[in-house]
């Protein structure tokens, strides 16, 4: 099973707002490590919280004034529960393991959900399920938890929360209503608990509480291929863009279309210039981007704000194939995609595009090689070229809409090419 590398923690106050007031703890439930869990036998990319390298059993634990459950409902107002994890390569979350020991009640719900988390505060909630109460099950036997999956998976590149939205359950009352998470045994973490309590508007770390434990949720993941994507816009051509004055964004499904100049955008970043006649270049590096479609377009307020600002109005949006670290070179204003048109730029030039048998392509710049793309994703050509000018026989393909890779040094440009018969 794949292994989550646990950065060193250091322990900080998020806030104390019934810190100082709490009890002590105690368990209401001690088991003993299942076997399964024992061995770190558990089924393939199934994630362990980090306590459980070293966990020696599993605890439910209570506060001893009897106000409730340390991980879950109690009367101190506790909104949520999380645990963290520590991301070391991308994957999507498809399910999670939570391994509930205690519940009384039948009313409100439970939102299980994924908190981005920047290493002090939790960020945006990437995802969740909303569970009816009624429907949730407890269990002391680990082959009962409760498993659940999300509509969409979950993908994540960094550390995040991952835990239950208990706020739309009542107020927990002894042996009538409430609802309590397993832990590992505490002080199995030697000063690592990874987990959580929502005080208020508050997260708090439990160490806090004096509590060395993490909460027995387990995170079901695929793990993704992911590529570096480069882009560089050059800005000269817009007259109305002022570089002192003015920004650049980009935005796509990378980002899920954020709105430019809205919370979480993505503004480029002005390439340094040795004097006022270089190129204005704006460029932003993408860490982790997915196989697949890549759909893109920039934005600047020197022609609008927001939506308004676009390069033109409507469609297309860029495009890109990745299947490799790409660095991109763009023109404002100009997209390297064009059907039922020649696609020409600064540096490369590709006709006929419809094509029906051959296909030119010359560049300034020495082309290294070329590839070809089905929308499938699926390479169906390659070829080393060397030189200037090349050209290729499409009579091959059938008719339909390509993604044709140019490469020229460390630089890959892409051109969507459409090919009659």
């Amino acid at each position: 099973m794949r292994k989550l590398f646990i950065f060193a923690f250091t322990i900080f106050l998020l806030g104390f707002s019934g810190y100082g007031q709490r009890a002590g703890f105690k368990s209401s439930n001690l088991i003993a490590l299942p076997a399964n869990l024992q061995g770190k036998s558990m089924v393939s990319d199934t994630l362990l919280p980090g306590n459980w390298e070293t966990a020696t059993g599993v605890a439910l634990y209570t506060w001893e004034d009897d106000m409730g459950y340390i991980f879950g409902t109690n009367l101190y107002g506790d909104l949520a529960y999380a645990q963290r994890f520590d991301v070391e390569e991308p994957y999507d979350i498809v399910k999670a393991i939570f391994w509930i020991g205690e519940k009384f009640g039948d009313t409100g719900e439970v939102v299980f959900s994924v908190w981005d988390f920047n290493g002090m505060y939790p960020g945006e909630l990437l995802g969740s399920v909303t569970v009816a109460m009624e429907d949730i099950t407890a269990s002391e036997d680990f082959e009962g938890a409760l498993v659940v999956e999300f509509d969409e998976p979950v993908f994540v590149t960094g550390s995040y929360l991952i835990g239950a939205d208990i706020s739309g359950l009542e107020a927990f009352e002894p042996e009538v209503y409430g609802l309590g998470h397993f832990s590992s045994t505490d002080e199995n973490g030697t000063g690592l608990g990874y987990a959580y309590v929502l005080e208020g508007t508050m997260w708090v770390p439990v160490l806090n509480y004096d509590v060395d434990a993490d909460i027995a949720i387990f995170p079901v993941v695929n793990y993704v291929e992911t590529h570096t994507v480069t882009l560089n816009v050059d800005m000269t051509g817009l007259e109305a863009f002022d570089p002192d004055s003015n920004k650049v964004f980009v935005t796509g499904n990378f980002n899920k279309w954020v709105e430019p100049g809205a919370e979480g955008t993505i503004e480029m970043t002005m390439v340094p210039r040795e004097n006022e006649e270089d190129p204005l270049i704006y460029t932003h590096t993408l860490p982790f981007v997915r196989v697949g479609e890549m759909f893109y377009k920039y934005y600047s307020d020197a022609v609008g704000e927001g939506w308004e600002g676009g390069e033109w109005e409507g469609d297309p949006n860029r495009y890109l194939f990745v299947q490799e670290d790409l660095e991109v070179n763009d023109l404002w204003g100009e997209p390297s995609v064009g059907i039922e048109e020649e696609i020409t730029d600064m540096d490369i030039r590709v006709f006929p595009n419809p094509v029906r048998s051959i296909l030119n392509i010359r560049s300034r710049q020495t082309i290294d090689h070329l590839r070809l793309f089905d929308l499938t994703g699926q390479m169906v050509f390659e070829k080393s070229v060397k030189d200037f000018e090349t050209s290729m026989d499409t009579g091959m393909f059938r008719s339909g809409i390509y993604i044709l890779q140019i490469f020229s040094g460390q630089q890959a440009k892409n051109h969507k090419i459409q090919i009659i018969k």
